[in-house]
């Protein structure tokens, strides 16, 4: 297959045979370093003004589609993904050069950006490196904590993957707000799965925004708890993670929103938030991997219960009769109307077992004394008079 770039739909293509939606395309007609690339993406060189034809896949049920998709590269940016070669062609023609320097100056504005993420990556690499090695080496001074900028994502960690985690996860969040906001969005739509009185004192809360979820893979967005419980199930002295809440309120739907509100403001973000149900979200999340384990669960693949119970006392029948082959003596203990009987104890019980022997068919008796078993085995073997019997050879 080789290298290839992905090329990210500004909208979504549905497949023609399973209706899954196709969100990107794979492409050799670039530089074939794995980037992913959207429309107004600088893509190519700046003398680069072509149109590349694209074939849609669907990676679900791994089909080719009908219908192909056309990449418009005009002095290097990707202007558009065209459904046909004729609009394609018309997008070229009507660029303007005013509408490629405003891009450009968006172009830069992202470089821009970019660098500074870059930047902040390699300063948190750097501080961890000094945290990891003041953790290890010197702790006697454990409680002595240097400044830094990223001490948060450092605090209460036990390992530096546990910090990169924390890291990586704030970081996504944050830039995945960025995002939602140049997108447009304006309010987010919370909800939280968890039933809690309203005016209760003590209370815990797993918060969802579908958007955040669905784009950083979060099992949860915010985790928003009372002081209360947060002192009595939490090290008063821990900081908090960066995306949990402590409020000093009762539980109320209004009291997560001012709280996430809070949240989002020390951040400089300007959303509103609303609260919805979770019958009106997308269940993302964790919500989303729970409700996929219980579709799994088919009615068809359950067992009925009368049917585990037989399968059961089949299987404790087995194990008995193995017992009895296992222990009993190579003399018969009973013998009555031509029929012998084996008897053996079995400690797990504390009962006496037996099976009649010399017949294929697995008959067993027990009971708590030898009579009694004795007694036993006269009766099965009186109800086996009738059946034919086949003798071992």
């Amino acid at each position: 297959m080789g290298m290839f770039d992905t090329i990210k739909f500004d909208r979504d293509y549905a497949c023609v045979k399973c209706k899954s939606i196709i969100t990107s395309t794979q492409t050799k007609a670039f530089d074939k370093t794995l980037d992913e690339y959207s429309v107004k993406d600088c893509i190519d060189h700046a003398e680069e003004i072509r149109i590349i034809k694209e074939e849609l896949f669907c990676e679900k049920c791994h089909e080719f589609q009908p219908n192909s998709v056309y990449l418009v590269v005009n002095r290097g940016i990707l202007l558009e993904i065209a459904d046909s070669f004729q609009k394609a062609k018309e997008l070229l023609d009507e660029l303007s050069k005013e509408k490629v320097i405003l891009w450009y100056h968006d172009l830069y504005r992202k470089y821009i950006r970019q660098k500074n993420e870059t930047n902040k990556y390699q300063n948190f690499l750097y501080e961890l490196q000094d945290w990891w090695t003041e953790k290890k080496y010197k702790q006697k001074n454990k409680d002595k904590f240097f400044f830094s900028f990223f001490s948060h994502h450092f605090k209460g960690a036990m390992t530096p993957i546990e910090s990169v985690e924390r890291f990586l996860t704030y970081t996504n969040m944050h830039n995945t707000l960025h995002q939602l906001w140049d997108e447009g969005h304006e309010e987010l739509l919370i909800y939280h799965p968890e039933k809690i009185d309203a005016g209760e004192e003590e209370w815990f809360a797993d918060v969802y925004q579908d958007d955040i979820n669905e784009r950083c893979h979060l099992n949860w967005t915010w985790s928003v708890a009372s002081k209360k419980f947060h002192v009595s199930h939490d090290d008063p002295d821990e900081e908090p993670l960066d995306w949990s809440i402590i409020v000093d309120e009762p539980y109320s739907e209004e009291v997560i929103c001012k709280a996430v509100l809070k949240w989002l403001k020390e951040r400089r973000f300007q959303f509103n938030v609303k609260m919805i149900p979770v019958e009106k979200s997308r269940r993302t999340g964790m919500l989303k991997m729970l409700e996929e384990r219980l579709s799994n669960l088919k009615e068809e693949e359950c067992i009925p219960y009368e049917d585990v119970k037989e399968k059961l006392k089949i299987l404790c029948v087995k194990t008995k009769a193995e017992l009895v082959d296992k222990l009993k003596n190579k003399t018969k203990v009973f013998y009555y109307k031509g029929f012998h009987g084996s008897l053996v104890p079995c400690v797990e019980t504390g009962m006496l077992v037996g099976r009649i022997e010399g017949i294929n068919e697995i008959i067993l008796y027990e009971g708590k004394t030898v009579s009694e078993c004795e007694n036993k085995f006269r009766e099965a073997v009186s109800k086996l008079i009738p059946k034919p019997v086949i003798s071992e050879p």
